[in-house]
């Protein structure tokens, strides 16, 4: 990919089922290097991009994940192949109306270690200032802080993406 992270490349198309198998997931966990298969790898999954891990099934009609984890986490969101899932809505929906087709790059998927890979860069400065326009007898300050994120390790990180196609 043109910012150094590596793509686990899928094609879904638009208006139907998302087509991803057991195999991709598999392929995922395996496209990052053993060294950061750390405890702090996790998983940031889409909602919609979960349901549809969560609903595979093998050739007898069987939930593959409910066989691989009965009852280990309560709930759905636990784990996936042995690695946390953080349910995240603002990760890139998999099926994203209105994305015109072919072009459109979308990722809803991660697998990283997050503390390698990712980072909250963070000023220590905080500006504090006071509003003039408060009500009379009362005074109001606010604060300014610059914070912004940046990717510390990008081998440390792999997304699936899935591209637009259309239907």
């Amino acid at each position: 990919a043109e910012d150094g992270i590596r793509d686990y490349k899928v094609t879904g198309v638009q208006t139907c089922a998302l087509p991803i198998s057991f195999q991709d997931v598999v392929n995922m966990v395996y496209a990052l290097p053993q060294q950061y298969w750390t405890p702090t790898a996790k998983w940031m999954i889409n909602p919609v991009m979960l349901a549809a891990i969560r609903g595979l099934k093998d050739n007898n009609g069987t939930p593959i994940f409910e066989r691989m984890h009965p009852a280990a986490e309560p709930g759905i969101v636990g784990q996936l192949l042995g690695f946390d899932v953080v349910v995240n809505k603002y990760v890139d929906n998999p099926t994203s109306a209105g994305a015109s087709a072919g072009t459109t790059k979308l990722y809803p998927m991660w697998f990283c270690d997050w503390t390698r890979f990712h980072t909250i860069i963070d000023r220590l400065n905080l500006l504090v200032r006071r509003y003039d326009q408060t009500l009379p007898g009362y005074i109001t300050f606010y604060g300014e802080k610059r914070l912004a994120t940046s990717v510390r390790d990008p081998f440390s990180g792999v997304r699936y993406r899935s591209t637009v196609t259309g239907a």
